[in-house]
């Protein structure tokens, strides 16, 4: 499976994935979440000890290990769009950069993953904080503020940026008066 894939599995593992990146299980309100998720196991314990592939040097791994770290995937995701596009250069003012590519961006899978990746990153690169998944919750960046942390979740921001009239430099300048 290639790189891209193994990202897009974040998203969508099992469920029905929807154009504004979020991904439903059976429908409800309750049953949606927003941004990559990990597959629900057993037990940590049990997906590690059944869950081995033979790598090319003949050794077991588990999926642990042969799985893409996903906070590492995120910023090759955001290296890679950058590379794309010369205007994204991971400032914060690049950010109105990013609102335009995204104005004219359908909301797929790829492209949420790489804009939302893209804004995580380039708030990351300014700020203190770190991308984060909660139990049972999704993938986000979380700023250390001065008095009180920021939780960002930047794949569903990203998608909400595609339909408008949100954008990644205003919701930066909401974020930044409350660091």
């Amino acid at each position: 499976m290639g790189f891209i894939e193994r990202l897009s599995a974040l998203f969508d593992r099992g469920r029905t994935g929807t154009p504004d990146a979020t991904a439903t299980n059976g429908g409800g309100p309750d049953a949606t979440t927003a941004g990559p998720q990990e597959p629900e196991t057993e037990s940590r314990a049990t997906a590690e000890t059944e869950a081995t592939t033979t790598e090319s040097d003949g050794r077991q791994a588990t999926d642990d290990e042969s799985a893409p770290d996903p906070t590492a995937a995120f910023a090759e995701q955001a290296a890679a769009l950058a590379a794309d596009h010369p205007d994204l250069d991971g400032s914060l003012g690049s950010l109105a950069a990013a609102d335009d590519l995204a104005a004219t961006s359908d909301a797929d899978e790829t492209t949420v993953l790489a804009l939302g990746s893209y804004f995580g990153e380039t708030l990351l690169s300014a700020h203190d904080g770190e991308w984060t998944k909660p139990e049972g919750g999704t993938w986000a960046v979380v700023l250390d503020g001065a008095e009180t942390d920021v939780t960002l979740n930047a794949f569903q921001l990203a998608g909400e940026v595609i339909h408008g009239p949100t954008t990644f430099a205003a919701t930066y300048r909401a974020v930044e008066r409350r660091l």
